[in-house]
């Protein structure tokens, strides 16, 4: 199922996770590329390239450890006529 919602042509890729988008929000307050920084540790896959590539076009400094024998952790949101679902896939710790 997560294949094909990434397949879809609206899917975004949002850089989550409470403290990542706290960071986010810090970055956009401040309007000063590089002011907050994040670490943290995500698989060497296509969802972390995804993650850094958000991240930093975010304007958040971010170092991330990439694990190659875990992937990233994933969670799909689905939105139809305003409702949404959300579909945990992998989760790394």
């Amino acid at each position: 199922m997560y294949e094909e919602m990434a397949s879809k042509d609206n899917v975004e890729y949002i850089a989550g996770g409470a403290t990542k988008k706290k960071i986010k929000v810090a970055q956009w307050m401040l309007q000063i590329p590089g002011a907050t920084s994040y670490m943290g540790c995500i698989g060497k896959d296509k969802f972390g390239e995804e993650m850094k590539k958000n991240s930093r076009q975010a304007g958040v400094n971010v170092h991330y450890y990439e694990d190659e024998t875990a992937p990233t952790g994933t969670c799909a949101v689905c939105v139809v006529g305003g409702e949404r679902s959300v579909y945990l896939f992998s989760l790394y710790f």
